[in-house]
């Protein structure tokens, strides 16, 4: 369910006041310390016509970003965008059948560099069928890895639900933001490798979710905001 009150906090795409359709927010991810063999990705979005995708990654380190697409919530994807650089540009992107899908985005660091900060975000095209903010966030991260994702807004929804699942510990906490999305500042909820907690931002505030690696081996974690 996933990330930043409209353009703005999603880093204010040119189109992206239009991003959010009636069933939810559009996607986005970022963070900072994608290390080496990293990978994040986002939510998914159900489009019957095609979404849209942008991102950088600081230092002009050419990472990988994909666009993966479905044609079911849970079932197997295919990649329908594939680009290695440092900055993807605003792209639309379709099925490959040229119909109704379940896409997402991720962003993989195949090199031998720290990605210090990175951005990326996506949504579905608006339409009247078209649903933003399904399923959780996934990440591999190595050690010190972190990835941010999954967004909520005090003001639309004053409690939303957390659950967070990994194979080791990791540590979770909350960025909270003000409408103009200014970060106020950022709370340590637990290190553990699972976690499920009801959240309850102010109605001024947004929370954004953060996952951050403390253990000494990699982490396959998974996060989402479950609203009621």
């Amino acid at each position: 369910m996933i990330l930043r009150k409209f353009a703005a906090a999603l880093v204010a795409l040119a189109a992206g006041a239009a991003a959010l359709t009636h069933l939810g927010t559009a996607q986005a991810a970022d963070g900072a310390g994608l290390r080496p063999g990293d990978v994040i990705c986002t939510d998914r979005a159900y489009a019957d016509t095609f979404v849209w995708a942008y991102g950088h990654a600081t230092n002009k380190v050419p990472v990988i970003w994909t666009v993966r697409a479905s044609p079911t919530p849970d079932g197997p994807e295919v990649d329908v965008l594939r680009r290695t650089e440092w900055e993807l540009k605003t792209v639309r992107v379709g099925s490959t059948q040229n119909g109704p899908a379940y896409y997402r985005a991720c962003l993989a660091n195949k090199t031998d560099k720290t990605v210090y900060d990175y951005k990326l975000s996506f949504y579905a095209n608006p339409s009247p069928a078209a649903v933003n903010g399904i399923g959780a966030h996934r990440a591999t991260l190595g050690p010190g890895g972190r990835a941010c994702g999954e967004w909520v807004g005090g003001w639309a929804t004053p409690r939303v639900e957390l659950v967070g699942r990994s194979d080791v510990a990791v540590r979770y906490s909350i960025r909270a933001s003000d409408g103009d999305a200014n970060v106020l500042r950022e709370v340590v909820l637990e290190t553990a490798a699972n976690v499920n907690r009801v959240l309850a931002p102010a109605p001024t505030e947004s929370y954004e979710v953060c996952v951050t690696n403390t253990s000494p081996t990699r982490a396959s974690v998974e996060w989402d905001l479950i609203r009621p």
